[in-house]
C-alpha cells in the first residue's frame, strides 16, 4: 500500500501513468484494503485506488486514507473490529 499525495511523486491519484516499482500501467479500481491497528484487523471494501496492472501495487489518494482513519478512530477507541464497505474519494 502506498500513500500518495500530488507532490510526492510524478504520479497523482487521477491519471497515474505508471507504477513507481515496475513501470507497469496503473488504472483506477475499487479494492479491498485491510488495516492492522493495535492488534485488530479493519477491512474496507470498494476503496478507490490506482492499481498497477503488472505487479498489483496499490496507490491511494491521501484524502482517501484520511477518511479511512476518521472512520477507524472511534472503533479503535471502543476496541471493535471493522468490516465495512466504503465509497470515498474518487
Amino acid at each position: 500500500m502506498t500513500k500518495q499525495s500530488n507532490t510526492e511523486s510524478n504520479n497523482t491519484q487521477i491519471g497515474v501513468r505508471y507504477c513507481d516499482f515496475c513501470n507497469g500501467d496503473v488504472k483506477p479500481e475499487k479494492v479491498k484494503m485491510t488495516y492492522q491497528r493495535q492488534g485488530r484487523s479493519h477491512v474496507f471494501h470498494d476503496v478507490d485506488a490506482e492499481v498497477c496492472q503488472s505487479c498489483g501495487e496499490e496507490y491511494y489518494h491521501a484524502q482517501t486514507l484520511d477518511r479511512l482513519d476518521e472512520q477507524l478512530s472511534p472503533k479503535i477507541t471502543k476496541g471493535q473490529d471493522t468490516h465495512c464497505a466504503v465509497n470515498l474519494c474518487s
